[in-house]
C-alpha cells in the first residue's frame, strides 16, 4: 500500500525504469569522457543523479509495487518501505548524498565543477551496481 510521497504502480514497470537508470548512467558517463576541466559539471551531475532515482524506482517497484513521487527526498523512506533490512546502510547513506545534490544541479546557480561531477558520477555507479544485483534477485 502506498503511503505519503509514493504511488502504486505494476510490478511491469520495474524494467523500464531500470532502462531508463542505465540510460541516463550511461548519458552521464558519456558526458565525463567530452568534458573539459573547464566545463561546467551539472549536466554530468543531473544524469547520474536521474539515473539513481530511476535505479531507486526500479526497486521499489519491483519489490513492493510502488514508486516515490513528489519530493525526492521520501525516496529514502520508499526504499526502506519497500525492502526493508534489505537496504544497506551504505547505499542509504550514498543515496541520501547524492539527492543532496539534486535541486542545486538540476535548478541552483551554483557551477558545479567537472571533479565534482566526477565524484558524484562513481558514487552513482556504486549504488547502481547495488541496484542491479537488488534487481537481479527472483
Amino acid at each position: 500500500m502506498a503511503k505519503g510521497s509514493c504511488k502504486v504502480v505494476s510490478e511491469s514497470e520495474w524494467r523500464g525504469r531500470r532502462q531508463n537508470a542505465r540510460a541516463f548512467l550511461k548519458a552521464a558517463q558519456d558526458l565525463l569522457q567530452i568534458a573539459e576541466e573547464s566545463s561546467i559539471g551539472n549536466p554530468i551531475l543531473t544524469q547520474a543523479i536521474d539515473a539513481v532515482i530511476a535505479f531507486s524506482d526500479a526497486v521499489t517497484i519491483k519489490f513492493a509495487q510502488i514508486q516515490n513521487i513528489g519530493d525526492h527526498r521520501q525516496l529514502i523512506k520508499t526504499m526502506q518501505a519497500a525492502i526493508g533490512a534489505r537496504f544497506p546502510r551504505e547505499q542509504e547513506q550514498r543515496l541520501t548524498r547524492l539527492l543532496s545534490w539534486k535541486d542545486d544541479a538540476h535548478y541552483g546557480h551554483r557551477a558545479a565543477s567537472v571533479q565534482e561531477a566526477k565524484a558524484v558520477a562513481l558514487r552513482a555507479e556504486r549504488f547502481a551496481e547495488w541496484a542491479e544485483r537488488e534487481l537481479a534477485r527472483p
